[in-house]
Parts: C-alpha cells; sequence; structure tokens
C-alpha cells in the first residue's frame, strides 16, 4: 500500500532533459536536434537543469501476480541407497521496480519520438503509459520554461515478467560398519535458468 498511497519526499538535482535535447523543443529549442552526446558536453548545455525528485506512491501500479509449481519425486534404491528429483517454475508478473532520473528521462526520450538514442525499439505502450505518469512538464506555450521538466516521481513501476525455473537432483548413499559407524554421502545437482523478459530496457 505505501508504493502506492505513500505522500513521498522531494529534493532538487540536476537532469539531463533528453527528450528536449533530441526532439528540438523546449529546453533544447535554440540549438534544435541534437544527439544525447551533443547534450552532455560542457558549455552551453540548456537541456542540463535543475528539477524536482519525488519519491512518492504511484497510483497506476498494479499488483504483483505470481505463480509457481513443483513436482518431484524420491526413489529408494535400496534400503541405504536413494535418490530424488524435483522441478520448479515461478513466474512473477508486474514486476514492481524503482528507476533513476535518467532511466525515466531516457525511456520517455524513447517512448515519445518511438526509438532509443541508439535506435533500439522503445518500451511496451503500457510502460511508457506508466512513465508519463511520472513526468511533470509545465505547460506555458510561449514562456521560456514551456515543456520543462517540474517535478519527477521517482516511484516504483510495474517493469517485468520473471520467469525462473530449475531441477534439483540429490543422491544420498548410508554405508553401515560395525566398528567405524555410519558413513553418509551426500551428492546434490541444480540446474537452472532465471529468465527476466523486461518491458522496459534496463
Amino acid at each position: 500500500m505505501q508504493l502506492i498511497y505513500a505522500e513521498g519526499a522531494a529534493s532538487y538535482a540536476n537532469v539531463l532533459d533528453e527528450y528536449a535535447c533530441r526532439s528540438g523543443t523546449g529546453a533544447g529549442a535554440a540549438q534544435g536536434p541534437r544527439t544525447r552526446t551533443q547534450c552532455n558536453v560542457s558549455g552551453d548545455r540548456p537541456t542540463i537543469y535543475s528539477t524536482q525528485t519525488l519519491i512518492a506512491g504511484n497510483p497506476e501500479l498494479k499488483e504483483e501476480e505470481g505463480q509457481s509449481w513443483g513436482a518431484g519425486f524420491v526413489w529408494d534404491i535400496t534400503d541405504t541407497m536413494s535418490a530424488s528429483v524435483d522441478y520448479y517454475r515461478i513466474k512473477l508478473e508486474d514486476a514492481a521496480s524503482q528507476f533513476s532520473n535518467d532511466y525515466l528521462l531516457q525511456t520517455e526520450a524513447a517512448c515519445r519520438p518511438g526509438s532509443y538514442s541508439d535506435g533500439t525499439a522503445p518500451p511496451t505502450q503500457a510502460v511508457c503509459d506508466n512513465v508519463y505518469t511520472l513526468i511533470t512538464r509545465e505547460n506555458s506555450p510561449g514562456a521560456p520554461t514551456d515543456q520543462r521538466v517540474q517535478k519527477i516521481n521517482s516511484a516504483y513501476i510495474n517493469t517485468a515478467l520473471t520467469d525462473t525455473s530449475g531441477i534439483d537432483a540429490t543422491y544420498r548413499w548410508n554405508y553401515d560398519t560395525d566398528r567405524y559407524g555410519t558413513f553418509t554421502t551426500d551428492l546434490g545437482l541444480y540446474a537452472g535458468t532465471d529468465q527476466q523478459v523486461q518491458a522496459g530496457r534496463g
């Protein structure tokens, strides 16, 4: 509930307004469209300025949903020897993650024009819509500050599907001796995958 309704705390920091930089609008209108690298060059950098960061709840956050299942067997080979194999799979949808100002502004700049600065495809529309709600821009047509970033809510957003699966195998052998007691040998094997299908770009 706190991730959704928390009132939050505010601070100020310099950010690179990548959308203004690449589109040549707002703070970047005087220079026209430029690359992210060009906008980071020291000197005249109007698209780098101070803005408010608010760490607060995100009303658009969806509940994480998970599914898991497993199966296995135990084989008593002899009275002193046994083996077991277990398989499991765990899926977590709409995993909640928190990202930096730079990540959010890069993602916004990919969503609006339709690609990242390196030409790769933007995130899904659902992620883009969520990011838009976290960035507040000034709406003052004709003013020098029009379309400047007023506030960034560095809240948790739904970003990914995590799919984890694996196999656990064990082998046990007990050897009884009359004089020295019982010796036990345990062998274990684990093989698994942790595949994260990211809706946004990490």
